[in-house]
């Protein structure tokens, strides 16, 4: 609701009736086993959030439907990121242990924390680490 004397301080974003709904998938690496994920904008949830799927050292989340989103990551025992706001398309992050976040390219990993592309090839299996 609002009034005709309701003064608007800052626009967080700018509704668009028209805009499609999409899904949009959030990727993360963080410290923390398990990482949860607060958010609203489209769709909300209540803190401490939901837990985010882990995915080889990725910790996933899809929301359907939306057009933008605004999340943190946490878990749920003190540490969050700070506000991550107008989230419009597939993003991935890396969370570090100060809680501070950056955007990561999501084509510059693999599920399972190897460099696509590098000189380093890790084998598990074998535990050997080929370098190329």
């Amino acid at each position: 609701t609002y009034s005709p004397a309701d003064v608007v301080e800052k626009w967080l974003a700018v509704y668009v009736p028209a805009a499609p709904k999409i899904n949009i998938t959030v990727k993360a690496r963080t410290p923390w086993n398990p990482t949860y994920i607060h958010f609203w904008g489209d769709a909300a949830s209540d803190w401490p959030g939901v837990v985010m799927t882990q995915v080889g050292d990725w910790w996933e989340y899809t929301f359907s439907n939306v057009t933008t989103m605004n999340f943190i990551f946490n878990n749920n025992a003190g540490a969050q990121t700070a506000d991550i706001l107008t989230i419009t398309a597939n993003t991935c992050f890396q969370v570090n242990s100060d809680n501070s976040y950056t955007k990561v390219d999501c084509s510059t990993f693999s599920s399972t924390n190897t460099l696509l592309n590098s000189g380093i090839a890790i084998n598990s299996e074998q535990s050997k680490i080929s370098v190329k």
